[in-house]
């Protein structure tokens, strides 16, 4: 039977075959976090060649005690019916899980309809919750993983003390290019700054690591 959690909006459903293909994979192992990596591809090929990078720098984790659930959330490059509709853009995205499924701990998981950020992660989350990953992280198709990242979330969530961590961050292009500090757009560096002064939720809440 799938494993369900009940939301306010809707009900978010894992096959009992995700989770024994992540716990399967985990070899017993412990796992520090599970990578929720939603994907909503509605910029055409692009899309896929940010997830490449953004999958690469998770299968160079200097930790490899985690799980990678990928959420294809059904965009419009996925869509035979849309204008945006790729084909083979499905075949191409199996083709890169494949890949990396000799890397690292991944799994694939396909709502079958459009079901939202929020509740992409929480299919994560869930499948977090029922394989007995510690933790959960956050980290979107276009974003990269620094390689020491779950190294450090491993090290810091020791203390029983510490519930959320969080960093900041560097800005890459369309083009995964760096930006220099010059040239980042200024709502981009509005958001860098509020993290660095206050942390995502106020005033002495966060301790440096």
């Amino acid at each position: 039977m799938p494993s369900s959690l009940l939301t306010e909006t809707s009900e978010i459903f894992l096959d009992s075959a995700i989770s024994n293909k992540i716990l399967s994979n985990a070899k017993d192992v412990q796992l520090e976090t599970i990578f929720a990596v939603p994907l909503f591809s509605d910029r055409g090929e692009i899309d896929l060649v940010h997830l490449n990078e953004c999958l690469e720098s998770l299968a160079a984790q200097t930790d490899d005690r985690f799980a990678v659930v990928l959420i294809n959330d059904n965009g419009p490059c996925f869509d035979p019916l849309s204008d945006k509709y790729i084909p083979g853009h499905k075949r191409a995205l199996n083709q890169m899980i494949a890949k990396f499924e000799s890397q690292m701990n991944i799994v694939g998981v396909t709502p079958d309809r459009n079901v939202g950020l929020g509740h992409a992660r929480n299919i994560a989350i869930l499948a977090a919750e029922v394989v007995g990953s510690k933790t959960v992280s956050l980290l979107d198709h276009d974003d990269r993983a620094d390689p020491r990242r779950v190294e450090v979330i491993a090290r810091e969530f020791q203390d029983p003390t510490v519930g959320v961590i969080y960093s900041n961050c560097r800005v890459i292009g369309q083009e995964s290019e760096a930006v220099e500090p010059k040239d980042i757009d200024p709502d981009i560096q509005l958001f860098i700054d509020l993290l660095t002064e206050f942390g995502p939720t106020g005033f002495d809440m966060w301790k440096p690591i």
